[in-house]
């Protein structure tokens, strides 16, 4: 390997005083700063992205659990009927809002029970859920988030 000679004419003038300024040294006249134009900017807006999710599984529930008060007791005093529209889940704290898509038409319910017990299923619709939704079978295509 061949190291080359440094050439003298760059080298260091000595060492840089703690007030010092570092250059490079440059051929020639220094350049004019040119000034920056002033341009108005467009204000900031939110950016919002709508984390929705897919539930292949969804399911729901219905005439067998008519007149129990679920878990959160949350359908009232007579119960769960067909025209509640709720939704139960197994962890997700109860009174926790959720919205549910399918086929053009969007719903927001809450948590209102606890379920499904089957596995591999995230969500129980009640009957009232799945018509409004029009979505009253155990399948997927079903949206929702949190909130």
């Amino acid at each position: 390997m061949t190291t080359l000679a440094l050439d003298p004419a760059n080298r260091s003038a000595g060492a840089l005083a703690i007030d010092g300024l570092l250059r490079e040294s440059r051929a020639g006249a220094p350049a004019t700063a040119v000034p920056r134009p002033i341009v108005t900017l467009p204000a900031a807006k939110a950016i919002i992205v709508e984390t929705w999710k897919l539930d292949n599984n969804i399911s729901w529930y219905g005439p067998g659990f008519n007149g129990h008060a679920g878990a959160c007791g949350m359908f009232g005093d007579n119960g769960l009927g067909p025209e509640d529209i709720g939704v139960a889940h197994k962890t997700l704290p109860c009174g926790t809002k959720v919205t549910f898509r399918y086929n053009g038409r969007t719903v927001v319910t809450y948590v209102k029970d606890r379920g499904p017990y089957v596995p591999g299923r995230i969500f129980d619709m009640t009957r009232g859920l799945c018509e409004a939704l029009h979505h009253c079978f155990t399948g997927g295509g079903v949206y929702y988030r949190i909130g």
